[in-house]
């Protein structure tokens, strides 16, 4: 009768061995076991990997140390239970949208997930798990602009040193500086926002954001990261760190519309404390309790003469002040 723990301790192993373009060392296999509970040694790990090389398609890397083992390209996913299809469309959904947001390392080991999806969807006589991704698509607001060029192996060190908590030497060019700089900093989470992806990192105790396409350079410097106490992303974005103007402020704002125009709000409200009053003249008067941010700026510009802001005061005045100085661009 085989050994319970034994065949726990393989099956897990299994699981942890990465594709080829990662690949995981014995020692690395060790501490990922050990994490998970299970008493073992490396000269144990070594006999398990030479015995399931020879079922499995793992294969191990020895042209330099330390060696590292594999699942040979094309492998089927391993795991129980099996895919079915409503999973594999979750699969393939989840690789359109989510490959630009996780690191290398989680991606080799989705992976083979994301081939087995792709055959189940392709061979499955359910035709409505087959052609769902041909009729959904997520369209963004605005003009879709073309994502930035980030080089991959800075993106690599950086989603590593964000995934293991470690500081990362950078070399910087800011967009307006003529010549590039070197930063010695801790990661502490990453931002995407239009298409561009900001790392928020500690440098010498004070929060700041780098754009990940301006590193021309990244590299671990494997010391752990230095994270300022009481640090959280989401208290950062609320304090208004990626809206150039206000940012956390709210105001009361009060802005009068065309009617039609108005209409779209009543289905998608700007608060939960929005009023729409319509009135026989033609326009409706909005309500409502919003950040005062860059994007709410945007947002008005956006509908041109088909809104007129009332309050407050300050931010009618800058909107009044900034179409004036448009009209003078167009004053012949």
């Amino acid at each position: 009768m085989p050994n319970k723990d034994a065949l726990m301790r393989q099956w897990e192993m299994l699981n942890s061995i990465p594709s080829a373009s990662v690949a995981i060392s014995t020692d690395e296999l060790l501490q990922l076991l050990v994490g998970a509970g299970y008493d073992t040694s490396q000269r144990t790990v070594q006999r398990d990997l030479d015995t399931l090389a020879k079922i499995f398609p793992i294969a191990c890397d020895v042209s330099e140390k330390p060696y590292r083992w594999y699942w040979m390209k094309g492998s089927q996913v391993f795991g129980v239970p099996g895919m079915t299809p409503p999973a594999a469309l979750a699969f393939k959904f989840a690789k359109k949208y989510l490959e630009p947001v996780l690191p290398e390392a989680t991606l080799s080991h989705l992976e083979p997930y994301f081939e087995r999806a792709k055959d189940i969807l392709e061979t499955s006589n359910q035709l409505g798990y087959k052609n769902w991704s041909k009729k959904v698509r997520m369209m963004p607001r605005g003009l879709d602009l073309i994502t930035p060029f980030i080089d991959h192996e800075v993106q690599n060190a950086v989603y590593k040193a964000v995934f293991e908590e470690q500081q990362i030497e950078v070399e910087y060019q800011k967009r307006d500086a003529p010549t590039s700089k070197q930063y010695s900093i801790s990661p502490l989470a990453l931002v995407y926002k239009q298409g561009v992806v900001y790392l928020v990192a500690s440098d010498q105790g004070i929060v700041k954001q780098f754009v990940l396409h301006r590193m021309l350079r990244a590299e671990l410097t494997y010391r752990d990261a230095e994270i300022p106490s009481g640090f959280t992303l989401d208290g950062y974005i609320e304090d208004g760190h990626f809206a150039s103007i206000g940012g956390s402020e709210e105001i009361q704002l009060k802005l009068r519309f065309g009617r039609y125009v108005a209409c779209h709000l009543r289905e998608t409200p700007l608060s939960e404390d929005q009023v729409v009053k319509s009135f026989e003249e033609g326009f409706a008067e909005v309500t409502a309790t919003v950040k005062n941010s860059d994007e709410l700026r945007w947002w008005i510009l956006g509908f041109g003469n088909n809104v007129e802001v009332l309050e407050p005061v300050e931010l009618r005045a800058e909107i009044k002040h900034t179409l004036g100085n448009m009209c003078r661009l167009y004053d012949d």
